[in-house]
């Protein structure tokens, strides 16, 4: 490896580890780890992508899904979007995101190129 790489993977590393202690990922991480795994929340969660990719599947098939189904899924669906719990986490993901996209966005005007696209 070269004296420019080392200096990337230098640069790399000190941007991860000031991502890794930014008030915004130690917010997420706070949340996250106040559910445990088999809270009724990540039940429920786990619930409503089981039946998501079931109905998917299904409907990719071909089978026509009874409205009863596609209601039940719904219910479900309301059931986990009214766990608090959930709510503050996927907020707090999301604020995570939009750090993770300006960051890139920086990068990106600095080098001059989609630091995504070459990541691809």
């Amino acid at each position: 490896m070269n004296s420019t790489q080392n200096e990337w993977m230098v640069l790399a590393e000190e941007l991860g580890q000031s991502l890794a202690q930014s008030p915004v990922m130690q917010t997420y991480h706070e949340i996250s780890a106040t559910l445990s795994p088999d809270s009724p929340a990540l039940q429920l969660r786990a619930r409503l992508e089981a039946m998501y990719d079931d109905l998917i599947q299904r409907q990719t098939a071909g089978e026509i899904i009874p409205g009863g189904e596609i209601d039940a899924y719904y219910e479900l669906e309301s059931q986990v979007r009214a766990q608090p719990e959930l709510a503050r986490r996927d907020s707090a993901l999301e604020k995570v995101k939009d750090l993770y996209t300006e960051v890139n966005q920086i990068i990106t005007n600095q080098i001059g190129m989609n630091l995504l696209d070459l990541l691809k």
